[in-house]
Parts: C-alpha cells; structure tokens; sequence
C-alpha cells in the first residue's frame, strides 16, 4: 500500500484544540504551541505511510473498537486510529498520561 487517506474526526480535532488552548493561554508558551502543533502534523504523516503497519494493541479495550495507537513523533500525546481500507481515521487524541482506556466511549 502507498499511502493511506487520513481522516480526523470533529472530536479527535477538538480534543487536540483543547490541548493547544491549554498550552497557549493558560501555560501562555507560544513556543510549545507552535512546537506540538507541527508535531501533530508530522505525526499525521508518518501515520499516513505505516498505518497498516502498526501492531494491533495488546489492551482488550482498544482491540473491540478496531483502535491502534500512534504516539506523536515528540511530545507526549497519542493518536488511537482505526484502519478502514485505505484510510486511517483519528477517532481520539489524548496526553499520554490520561487515563485515555477508561475515557474512549
């Protein structure tokens, strides 16, 4: 396979705005915003070359959904993606920290 379409979904988006507003106006450090910004769209496209090839996860939660988890190429955040044919969808983007098993619906 090529490349894979990458699709993000409103919530996945919004998640991800809500960290970027976080770092922006409450940590006020323009810098990090700009930083996990491009980050966010690096990791978007490593994703878009090895989607298929990332290992299935070992949690059972992850696996009913048909989830698989990207971390971001250098902050601490994660991508859980399904692979739907030759698109990848973000359904989630969480902090790496979060306890984002118990989160996902």
């Amino acid at each position: 396979m090529d490349n894979y379409k990458i699709t993000v979904t409103p919530d996945a988006l919004g998640m991800l705005n809500q960290y970027l507003s976080y770092i922006l106006f409450v940590l006020r450090n323009e810098q990090a915003y700009e930083e996990v910004k491009k980050d966010y769209f690096e990791t978007l496209d490593n994703l878009s070359n090895i989607a298929g090839s990332i290992a299935e996860p070992k949690e059972e939660k992850l696996l009913e959904r048909g989830l698989k988890r990207i971390h971001f190429l250098r902050h601490r955040y994660i991508m859980l993606y399904k692979v739907d044919g030759d698109e990848a969808i973000v359904v989630y983007i969480f902090h790496e920290t979060e306890d984002y098993l118990n989160k996902i619906l």
